[in-house]
C-alpha cells in the first residue's frame, strides 16, 4: 500500500473525498440548479421579449395609419385639385376626375374607421363629417356649373361656401394628422425604452447563462479531470486488486453514458478517437461511423471554424487544456449546431484528451429571433418616421404650391425647400417656346452660392445625351444614377468646360424627375446629392416624382388661372370698348353737326383711348384741315397746335394722316423709331419740335363715306407708357366706322335739307310757270267771251292775234307739263326712247323753224351751220327735245344776242355746238346747272323750272353720248353735245352684269332706257 501511496500523483490530493454516488447526486442536483435558472432566465426572457414585441406592433399599427392618413391625404389633393380645375374649365373630363378621386377619399376614410382605435373614432367621425360637408357644398358648386352660371357667380359661391367648408375639412385633417404624430412619437419613446430594458434583460440573462455554463464546464472539466486522474491512480492501485478497478471503471462509465453532456475523445493529430450518445447526437453521428472508416475534426467543423480549432490544439499542448468558447460543428445532413466546447488532455496521455460539447443551438436561435425582431422593428420605425418626414415633407411642399399662382415663384420655393431635405444641390428647368429655361437653382452649401449664381442659366448639358435630365426631357421617364462617374459626366457634359463644371461639384448621385400638366410635359426636377455622399434610392426617386406631381398640379392650376385671368381681362376689354364705343355713339347722335360731334368723340378718347387725339378732314383742294386737337394738358394742346400750325402736314408725307388719307388703309406703329418720326416730320426743327412731345405709339384711321375718304382720325400715346396693338387698332377703326356714319347722315342730312328747300323752291317756281301761262290763256279767253257777249265782233286779225298768244301759252303750259312727266319718268328710273334712222340736220332745221318765232320775240338771231345730213340711230322726238332746250336756254340767257349752231360729225359720232353771248356761267357752276332744280342764275330773273338741262343731260346718257359746257361770266356759253351715230347705250335689265347695250337696230324699234336719277 505505502508502495502504492508513493507513487499517487499531487493531482489525486484534490480528488473528492466523497463517494461516486455523492458525487453524482451532486452533478444532478446541480444540473436541475443549473435547468431551473435556465428556465427562470427564459421567463424573464419571454416577458422581456413580449412587452418588446408589443411595443414595436404598436409603432408598427401607428406608422400603418400614418402611411394610410398619407395615402387619404393624396387622395383628398387630388379631389380638391380636379374639383378647382373643373370650375375653371368646365371640361367634363376633370368632372370625371373628380368623381375618381372622390371614390378613393372615401375608401381612404372607410379605411381609416377600420383601423381606428376607440379614442380615434371622435377623430375619424370628425373627417367624416368635414368631408360630406365639403362634399354638399362640391355638389352644389358642381350644379350651378353645369347650369351654366358664369364664372363670377361660380367663384362668389366657391369662396363663400366651399372653401370655408374645405378649411373646416383640411382643420379635421390637421387635428388628426397631429393627433397621429403626437400618439406616434410616445410610442416610439415607449417602444426605445422597453426595447432597452429589453436589451438591459436579455444581456444580463444571457451573460448569467454564458457565466453558469462557463462555471459549470469549468466545474465539470476540472472534476473530470480529477476523476480521470482518480481512475488512473485507480488503476493503478488496481494492479493488485481486480475488484476495486472494475468498480472505478463502472463509476466512469455511469457518468460517461448518463448523457448529460457531450464527451468525446481525440488526439492532437486531429482524429476523433471516441464519444458518448450525447456528442454524437450533437454531432448528428452514428457510432458505425465512428468505428469504421473514424471521423476527424477537421470533417466535422465548417471551415472557418478550422482554425479556432487549431488555435485550441496548440492551447491544449501549451497549458494543457483550452478554455470554453462557442463555434459551429457540421452535422451528417449539412446542417451546423451551435456548441460550447470545453476540453482538457487526459492525464498520464501526452496526446489525448477529452473534450465536452453543450448544444447551445435554441438559445442561438432565440437571440437570432430577437436580434431579428429588433432590426424589423428598427427597420419598421425608419419607414414609419421615413413616412413621415415624407409626409411633412409633401405636405409643406404643397402649401408652398398653393400659396402662390406664379408658377416661377412656387418653383424657386420648392427648390430651396428640397434643400437639404432631400438633396445638396436642385435645380428646376422649364419648357418654353424659346427653349429650356431655368428656373429654380437651390445650392445646401453657402460657399458654393456663386456657383449656384452661374448654374442659374449656364445649361452645362449635351441636348442629345442618352442619359441624365436632357433624357429625361425627351421621354418623359424618371431616371435614377445611384453612382455618378467619370463615364456618366463625359457622356452628360456638352463640353470640356461644362465637364470640369460638374466634376468640380462633385456629384456622387442624382435623379431627375418629369413635371407634367393635364397635356404634356413642361419641365424637369433635377435633384443631386454631392458634398452630403448620400445615394438615391427608390425610396428618394418616389418620394421626387410625388413632388414634381405636385408641381405639375400647381402649374396647371397657375395656367388655368392664367386662362381665366385673360379671358377676364379680355371680357373686361371687351365690355370696355363696348362702353367706349356705345358713349361715343351716343356722342355723334347728339347732334347732326359732325363737327361739334367729333370734337367731343376727341375728348372722349383722350380720357381712354390715346394721349393725343387728332381729327383731320379733307378739303375740296385734296388738302388736310385739323378739325380737333385735343390732350389733356391745356399747355401740351396748345404746343401741339402751334407745331400744327407752324408745320402743315404735306400730301406726299409717308407717313401719318396724308398718307392714310391717300391710301385709305390705316396705320399702326406700336413703338415709334426715331427714322419714322425723321420721315414723318419736314425739318430739323419740326423734328425737334415733335421729340419734346414724347410721342410712343401711334395709330391713324381712315373716315370713309359711301366709298370716299373723308378725313382721318389719329391716336397718340406718349406719357401713359402705352403700346399699340391690333386689338386698339380696332377699336379705333370701329370709332371711324360710327364717326363716318355720323358724318354721312349729317351730310344726307343737309342734302335732304337742301331737297326740301330746292323742291319747295321748285314748287313756288313751277306755280308760278304753271300759272303765267294760264293766267295769259285765261285773260285771253275772259276778253274774247266779253266781247262776244257785248255783241262786239272781233276782227280777223285781232282774234287771230288772241288765238295765237294762247297757242303759245298752251305750248308754254304743255312744254312745262312734259318737263314734270319727263321728271316722274326719270325719277321713277325708266325713260321710253323709239329708236330709229333719224336725220340729225333735218331735226335741227325743224326744231329752228318751230321756234323762228320766239327767236324774233326774244330777238336773238339763229345761224345753223349743217351742210350735210347727219344720220345715226336715235328717238326723234328726244332729239327734238335736246334741241329745243338747248335753243331755248341761248335764247333765256342770251336775249337779243345771236345764236350759232353746227352740227357735224365722223363716221361713229355727231357733234353739235350751240354758242350763245349771253351772261356766261361761272366756273364754279358748271357742273351744277346739269343737276335737277338748279341754275346758275336766279330763278325770279329769268324763270324756269330749273331741268331743262338736267333733262338734256339724262336723254344724252340714255342715247349713250356726252354733253358739256364752255364758259366764262359775261362772254357766253358753248354747250357741245356728241352722240354716237351707230350705237345706244342703254342700261337697263340686261343678262349678265345688268347692262344692255344696242346697236343700229332698224326702224322702229321702241326701247326702254333705265336712267340714273
Amino acid at each position: 500500500m505505502s508502495s502504492a501511496s508513493s507513487r499517487r500523483p499531487a493531482s489525486a490530493e484534490s480528488f473528492p473525498k466523497s463517494s461516486p454516488d455523492s458525487f453524482r447526486r451532486k452533478v444532478r442536483l446541480g444540473f436541475a440548479g443549473a435547468a431551473l435558472l435556465v428556465l427562470v432566465f427564459a421567463a424573464a426572457a419571454l416577458v422581456a421579449l413580449n412587452g418588446s414585441v408589443s411595443s414595436a406592433r404598436f409603432v408598427l399599427d401607428q406608422s400603418r395609419q400614418i402611411i394610410e392618413f398619407g395615402r387619404f391625404q393624396s387622395a383628398v389633393e387630388r379631389k380638391m385639385t380636379t374639383f378647382r380645375g373643373y370650375l375653371l374649365t368646365g371640361d367634363e373630363g376633370r368632372l370625371k376626375a373628380f368623381g375618381v378621386s372622390r371614390a378613393a377619399v372615401r375608401i381612404e376614410l372607410a379605411g381609416l374607421e377600420r383601423h381606428a382605435s376607440a379614442e380615434d373614432r371622435g377623430l375619424v367621425e370628425r373627417l367624416r363629417e368635414g368631408e360630406a360637408e365639403h362634399e354638399r357644398a362640391a355638389e352644389a358648386a358642381i350644379a350651378l356649373r353645369r347650369s351654366g352660371g358664369d364664372l363670377e357667380s361660380v367663384a362668389r359661391y366657391f369662396a363663400e361656401t366651399v372653401e370655408p367648408r374645405r378649411e373646416a375639412f383640411e382643420a379635421a385633417i390637421d387635428s388628426f394628422l397631429r393627433t397621429r404624430e403626437r400618439i406616434l412619437e410616445a410610442a416610439a419613446r415607449e417602444s426605445e425604452r422597453t426595447n432597452v430594458l429589453s436589451f438591459v434583460v436579455l444581456a444580463a440573462i444571457g451573460l448569467s447563462a454564458l457565466g453558469a455554463t462557463v462555471v459549470l464546464s469549468v466545474v465539470l472539466t476540472r472534476r473530470l479531470s480529477a476523476l480521470f486522474e482518480a481512475e488512473q491512480e485507480e488503476r493503478h492501485r488496481a494492479q493488485d486488486s481486480a475488484g476495486a478497478l472494475a468498480a472505478s471503471e463502472e463509476r466512469f462509465r455511469r457518468l460517461y453514458d448518463s448523457g448529460m453532456i457531450g464527451i468525446g475523445f481525440g488526439d492532437l493529430s486531429g482524429a476523433l478517437v471516441d464519444g458518448n450518445e450525447a456528442f454524437l447526437r450533437i454531432l448528428g453521428r452514428t457510432r458505425e461511423e465512428l468505428g469504421g472508416r473514424g471521423l476527424r475534426w477537421d470533417e466535422l467543423t465548417p471551415p472557418e471554424w478550422r482554425a479556432a480549432d487549431a488555435s485550441d490544439i496548440d492551447e491544449l499542448r501549451r497549458t494543457g487544456a483550452f478554455q470554453p468558447h462557442e463555434k459551429e460543428y457540421l452535422r451528417a445532413d449539412g446542417e451546423r449546431v451551435a456548441v460550447l466546447v470545453g476540453g482538457a488532455l487526459l492525464p498520464g496521455a501526452a496526446d489525448r484528451f477529452a473534450a465536452f460539447a453543450l448544444d447551445v443551438t435554441e438559445r442561438k436561435r432565440g437571440e437570432a429571433e430577437r436580434a431579428d425582431l429588433l432590426r424589423r422593428e428598427q427597420t419598421a420605425r425608419a419607414a414609419a418616421e421615413g413616412a413621415q418626414r415624407r409626409s411633412s415633407f409633401l405636405a409643406r411642399a404643397s402649401q408652398v404650391l398653393a400659396s402662390s399662382l406664379d408658377h416661377t415663384i412656387t418653383l424657386q420655393s420648392i427648390a430651396a425647400l428640397a434643400v437639404p431635405d432631400i438633396s445638396d444641390w436642385c435645380f428646376i428647368d422649364l419648357i418654353s417656346d424659346e427653349g429650356i429655361r431655368r428656373v429654380a437653382v437651390a445650392c445646401a452649401s453657402p460657399e458654393r452660392a456663386d456657383l449656384a449664381r452661374q448654374l442659374e442659366t449656364a445649361n452645362l448639358l449635351d441636348a442629345d445625351a442618352a442619359v441624365g435630365p436632357p433624357n429625361v426631357l425627351r421621354t418623359g421617364r424618371s431616371e435614377l444614377i445611384e453612382t455618378i462617374d467619370d463615364d456618366v459626366l463625359s457622356a452628360v457634359a456638352s463640353s470640356p468646360e461644362a465637364y470640369r463644371v460638374l466634376r468640380d461639384m462633385g456629384i456622387v448621385s442624382v435623379m431627375t424627375v418629369a413635371i407634367r400638366d393635364s397635356l404634356a410635359v413642361v419641365g424637369i426636377v433635377t435633384l443631386v446629392s454631392a458634398e452630403s455622399g448620400r445615394r438615391f434610392g427608390t425610396e428618394d426617386l418616389a418620394l421626387a416624382e410625388d413632388l414634381a406631381v405636385r408641381a405639375g398640379v400647381a402649374m396647371e392650376n397657375a395656367r388655368l388661372f392664367d386662362l381665366v385671368r385673360q379671358e377676364r381681362a379680355i371680357a373686361e376689354w371687351h365690355e370696355a370698348r363696348s362702353s367706349f364705343l356705345a358713349r361715343a355713339s351716343e356722342i355723334l347722335a347728339s347732334s347732326l353737326d359732325y363737327r361739334t360731334t367729333l370734337g367731343s368723340v376727341s375728348r372722349l378718347a383722350i380720357t381712354e383711348v390715346a394721349d393725343f387725339c387728332v381729327i383731320d378732314m379733307r378739303q375740296p383742294d385734296g388738302s388736310l384741315r385739323t378739325l380737333a386737337i385735343e390732350h389733356s394738358d391745356q399747355n401740351i394742346r396748345d404746343e401741339a397746335r402751334n407745331i400744327l400750325k407752324k408745320f402743315p402736314s404735306r400730301q406726299d408725307q409717308p407717313y401719318g394722316p396724308p398718307n392714310v388719307l391717300r391710301t385709305g388703309n390705316p396705320e399702326l406703329a406700336s413703338t415709334i423709331s426715331e427714322e419714322m418720326l425723321r420721315a414723318a416730320t419736314l425739318s430739323e426743327s419740326h423734328y425737334q419740335a415733335a421729340a419734346k412731345l414724347g410721342f410712343r405709339s401711334y395709330m391713324c384711321v381712315p373716315i370713309g363715306v359711301r366709298g370716299q375718304v373723308l378725313g382721318t382720325i389719329t391716336f397718340i400715346a406718349s406719357s401713359s407708357g402705352r403700346n399699340y396693338t391690333p386689338d386698339d387698332l380696332s377699336l379705333a377703326e370701329a370709332l371711324a366706322y360710327r364717326a363716318s356714319l355720323a358724318i354721312d347722315n349729317s351730310r344726307l342730312y343737309e342734302d335732304a335739307q337742301e331737297a326740301i328747300r330746292a323742291r319747295d323752291e321748285f314748287l313756288s317756281v313751277a306755280s308760278h310757270e304753271l300759272k303765267t301761262p294760264i293766267t295769259t290763256l285765261q285773260l285771253q279767253v275772259q276778253g274774247l267771251i266779253r266781247r262776244v257777249r257785248s255783241g262786239a265782233t272781233p276782227s280777223t286779225e285781232a282774234l287771230a292775234e288772241r288765238l295765237g298768244t294762247s297757242e303759245r301759252q298752251v305750248e308754254r303750259l304743255t312744254h312745262l307739263i312734259n318737263d314734270l312727266l319727263d321728271i316722274s319718268r326719270i325719277t321713277g328710273g325708266r325713260l321710253d326712247l323709239y329708236i330709229e334712222p333719224v336725220d340729225f340736220s333735218a331735226v335741227l332745221r325743224e326744231v329752228a323753224a318751230r321756234l323762228e318765232e320766239s327767236l324774233l320775240r326774244a330777238g336773238c338771231s339763229l345761224t345753223v351751220n349743217a351742210p350735210e345730213p347727219q344720220i345715226g340711230a336715235w328717238d326723234r322726238l328726244r332729239l327734238d327735245q335736246i334741241l329745243t332746250n338747248l335753243i331755248s336756254n341761248a335764247m333765256k340767257y342770251g336775249a337779243g344776242k345771236p345764236i350759232e349752231i353746227s352740227l357735224s360729225g365722223t363716221s361713229d359720232f355727231v357733234r353739235l355746238a350751240v354758242y350763245d353771248q349771253g351772261i356766261g356761267i361761272a366756273p364754279e357752276n358748271q357742273a351744277r346747272i346739269f343737276e335737277r332744280f338748279e341754275r346758275a342764275v336766279s330763278g325770279r330773273h329769268y324763270g324756269g323750272l330749273g331741268l331743262g338741262l338736267w333733262i338734256v343731260r339724262q336723254i344724252v346718257d340714255a342715247l349713250g353720248g356726252t354733253i358739256s359746257v364752255e364758259s366764262e361770266s359775261g362772254r357766253g356759253s358753248v354747250f357741245t353735245l356728241e352722240l354716237p351715230r351707230e350705237r345706244a347705250r342703254v342700261t337697263g335689265p340686261g343678262p349678265g352684269n345688268g347692262e344692255r347695250e344696242t346697236g343700229n337696230e332698224g326702224a322702229g324699234v321702241p326701247l326702254t332706257a333705265r336712267l340714273k336719277p
